[in-house]
């Protein structure tokens, strides 16, 4: 059969749309894209935060695509399965490389590398980003590559089309779709020898939600209705941080939190002061004292529990109202537009107020369903991986139809981490779309074959469906039913639930059906009548709703973003499975099943993220989630400060990226609080499991052990070595360094002792722009890089993007080997006699001063000033005899 005779159907403008798109035209077969919007603006425009991926400046920290793997199966609580997550992970560089190759312009450091930040559910910055735009971005440079195929006659869009149902014949084959003109009107079918799904969420469900208005679910309806599996339904992902609307709820990315935004409410219940008029002491961060591991970049559905459980149970919410505060006002307004503009934008529109100077008021939104079309596919014999190419890569139970993206529920399990969804629309994209062309390939009854009578009966089914809405006489207004359903369902399905709530809420899902048989549409038009398509989706919504409701009914047991108060425990006994809902056109009403999932990779374990248990609020004096956790919980015995991220592989025996991922923590360099701030090493030393006042290595006590009055005085308490020594004499200590370990004592280390060798001599090494090798990379690198000092160096900065002018970016060894201008250290003005700097101490400066360019006597400038001290000396030289000055 020739190429030409056959195409493939996809549903959705959106990221998984248009990458499936391309990867379909690539193989030589021709697309049909269906969008019910323009394509520029399907709902991954919306994306704000980044996309995951381990590249050579994560694995320096430590990261690995196994860790990112295992991070995505942890977060989803085990219900994921694990082959295509797997893959996903090892699949994410390569797709971050080609989409710089395509020109989405991500934010980079000053060096070039990709920036990257942190977002929920890990210690590691392994988020890419462009800003607070990346979805946007990424969309964009798609539409381009998807235009160029489209110049060449292989792509045929259709946009403000509505998909309305698939065309399957008698023997479970797809055929094609039925679809709807939103301007003319006009219905009508398109052949296809196979058909992608990726039509994105169902957030129109929940009435308000951070989904745009055409998310209402009602694609994978129809899709349910024909005999597609609808899968974990029950697992709604809940934002913690969007901003309430009369309307709609909007996004406040989570990278707000990974950069440094801080979580809080006033400890004291009604306090309704203005939030710049509250002390530090005054506030209760509370997500980071009870995970001061992870602090404010708990995974959402934590976050949103605590959230919930502060405002609504407690009682605590800002103004006494549902909300709390978000506070990015420590990060400056030039850092803030340079990393988080596009959201900030959003904020000062919507609510009127400068969020770099006035903490923002947020609280929960529905935001993502983790479920979504049943779909399959072939693992490897390992299970490490799918199988590349294979025709059943995210088919459905109906054969030829695939679903991707949101709608497909395969890669994020009870609950997705935070810009994954962008990486799992692209790779269903890329990676599977070989299989939508091998399988339409090898079909040998094409959709060009297929009887025309199939079309057409499909076709008068949806006019008869539309013309019932059209000439109905009833009562009950689409609109207000709506409205109703999303009520109920954000009330009985969302942050936490029980089964009288959801008893009710199935009563209400079926009071509301009835209601809708007696319909009547106000504008009863033949043209772009968006009356019509809102009411039928109604109708749709209310069976996925059914479904949604059955599931969590059945779950009993609490799992990621489904929370049950009467069985708030896992149960991996019984529900470690996946919740299938299957479609009885009889009853109208969904049949629950449920399937074996196999865990080959990693096993379940308990999932905390670090909670500390009935941790109560204190007053806080200290900056970060990370210095809390060192001065609370201490950390000299934690020699595996990642045991919840341990993925079965084999790990050094060094703590490189536990101190990689503590030290991450610490904030970028903010005002100090009140009360007095920690230095740095400090707490580095702390994350290596070693105590400054017990290491068996210190060589002097300090006048408190000596029953004499501690020196406070950061000179006399550690002096330095003077700075003009003969060659000789540098030379001798440097030999001395190389066999102790430690080449001169840090000064602000208390109690006047010296830091263990293996940390000195990572710092010696940093000094003497070697690679660093001791700690490894992770370690080293987190002391040096520039985007966490970043604060520190803005009064330097020529860049004017507050790095400092020579920021060794996250690539610490390539970047300390190329330095070209090595020199010794010269203490800076700032540390001198009784003076810390005011930014976090010794480590900062030390480092910024060793890796600040030397200018050599070489250089013209320095020439030029020689010249003209010879020219002055000879000008006023003195009398022969005299004696100069």
């Amino acid at each position: 059969m020739s190429a030409r005779e056959q195409r493939v159907m996809v549903v959705g403008g959106g990221l998984a749309g248009l990458a499936a798109t391309v990867r379909i035209v690539e193989a030589g077969l021709p697309v049909d894209l269906f969008s019910i919007v323009p394509v520029k603006r399907s709902h991954s425009v919306c994306a704000q935060g980044g996309i995951n991926a381990c590249n050579e400046v994560a694995r320096q920290q430590g990261y690995s695509e196994y860790e990112h793997f295992d991070e995505s199966i942890y977060g989803g609580d085990f219900l994921a399965h694990q082959p295509p997550v797997y893959e996903m992970a090892h699949w994410a560089p390569n797709i971050i490389n080609l989409l710089d190759r395509m020109g989405v312009p991500f934010n980079r450091t000053a060096e070039g590398q990709r920036d990257l930040r942190l977002f929920g559910g890990s210690l590691y910055k392994r988020t890419h980003f462009a800003g607070a735009t990346t979805g946007q971005q990424l969309i964009y440079a798609l539409d381009e590559q998807v235009r160029r195929w489209e110049a060449e006659g292989k792509v045929k869009k259709y946009e403000h089309w509505e998909f309305l149902r698939p065309v399957v014949d008698a023997a479970g084959l797809t055929q094609g779709i039925v679809a709807q003109d939103l301007r003319t009107m006009q219905i009508r079918s398109f052949r296809g020898d196979a058909v992608v799904m990726a039509t994105g969420g169902c957030g129109l469900v929940f009435g308000k939600s951070t989904n745009s208005v055409m998310c209402t679910g009602a694609a994978a309806s129809r899709c349910y209705q024909h005999g597609a599996f609808y899968a974990n339904g029950e697992f709604i992902q809940v934002h913690p941080t969007a901003i309430p609307g009369a309307d709609k709820l909007r996004l406040m990315s989570e990278s707000a939190r990974g950069e440094g935004g801080r979580v809080w409410v006033p400890r004291k219940k009604g306090d309704n002061r203005d939030a710049r008029q509250i002390p530090e002491a005054e506030r209760w961060y509370f997500l980071e004292e009870k995970y001061p591991k992870y602090g404010n970049i708990v995974p959402r559905d934590i976050a949103t529990r605590e959230i919930f459980e502060v405002c609504v149970k407690l009682g605590m919410g800002v103004a006494g109202q549902n909300q709390v505060y978000l506070d990015l006002t420590h990060l400056g307004r030039e850092y803030l537009d340079r990393k988080l503009g596009g959201i900030l934008e959003i904020y000062r529109k919507f609510v009127g107020e400068e969020p770099s100077e006035l903490p923002m008021r947020i609280f929960p939104g529905m935001h993502y369903s983790m479920g979504g079309l049943w779909t399959t596919y072939t693992a490897k014999p390992d299970a490490k991986g799918m199988v590349q190419g294979a025709p059943n890569s995210m088919m459905t139970n109906v054969n030829g139809l695939y679903a991707f993206g949101e709608v497909n529920y395969q890669y994020h399990g009870a609950n997705r981490l935070g810009a994954n969804a962008l990486l799992s629309c692209l790779f269903d994209g890329l990676f599977c779309g070989a299989g939508v062309a091998n399988f339409a390939k090898d079909r040998t009854d094409t959709a060009a074959k297929a009887p025309a009578s199939l079309f057409e009966g499909a076709v008068q089914a949806e006019e008869s469906i539309a013309k019932g809405l059209i000439d109905g006489k009833g009562t009950e207004n689409p609109y207000l039913i709506g409205k109703e359903m999303g009520d109920e369902m954000t009330a009985a399905c969302t942050v936490v639930k029980d089964e009288q709530r959801l008893l009710q809420a199935r009563g209400k899902i079926a009071e509301l059906r009835e209601r809708f048989s007696r319909v009547r549409l106000s504008d009863t038009g033949l043209w772009t009548n968006q009356n019509l398509s809102h009411a039928r989706a109604v109708g749709d919504m209310l069976l996925i709703a059914d479904a949604i409701v059955e599931g969590s009914l059945a779950r009993k047991e609490s799992r990621g973003a489904h929370f049950r108060t009467d069985f708030p425990e896992r149960n991996d006994d019984q529900f470690m499975k996946t919740t299938v809902a299957k479609f009885n056109a009889a009853g109208g009403r969904a049949g629950i099943s449920f399937e074996d999932l196999q865990t080959p990779l990693v096993q379940p374990r308990k999932r905390t993220y670090g909670k500390v248990e009935g941790a109560k609020p204190v007053p806080l004096c200290l900056h970060s989630a990370g210095e809390r956790h060192a001065h609370e919980c201490g950390l000299e015995n934690d020699h595996s400060a990642h045991d919840e991220l341990q993925c079965g592989e084999q790990r050094s025996s060094t703590n490189a990226p536990a101190v990689a991922a503590r030290i991450d923590t610490l904030p970028h360099g903010d005002q100090p609080s009140h009360g007095e701030q920690r230095p740095r090493i400090e707490v580095a030393l702390e994350c290596l499991g070693v105590q400054a006042l017990r290491h068996p290595h210190a060589q002097h006590r300090s006048q408190q052990q000596r029953g004499g009055p501690r020196v406070t005085d950061a000179r006399r308490a550690f002096p330095q070595r003077r700075r003009h020594k003969r060659a000789n004499t540098r030379k001798r200590d440097h030999r001395k360094a190389s066999a102790t370990g430690c080449r001169q004592r840090p000064r602000h280390l208390p109690d006047r002792t010296t830091p263990p060798p293996h940390l000195a001599r990572a710092l010696h090494h940093v000094r003497r722009r070697r690679a660093p090798s001791v700690l490894g990379h992770g370690a080293t690198t987190h002391l040096v890089r520039r985007k966490h000092l970043a604060p520190v160096a803005a009064h330097r900065s020529t860049h004017g993007h507050g790095d400092h002018r020579h920021k060794h970016a996250s690539n610490a060894r390539a970047s300390v080997q190329r330095h070209p201008h090595a020199r010794q250290h010269q203490r800076s003005p700032a540390t001198k006699r009784g003076q810390q700097h005011h930014h976090g101490g010794w480590i900062e400066h030390r480092l910024m001063e060793r890796l600040k360019p030397r200018r050599h006597a070489s250089t013209p400038h320095r020439k030029e000033r020689a010249h003209a001290r010879h020219r002055w000396h000879q000008h006023h030289r003195e009398p022969p005899g005299t004696r100069g000055p």
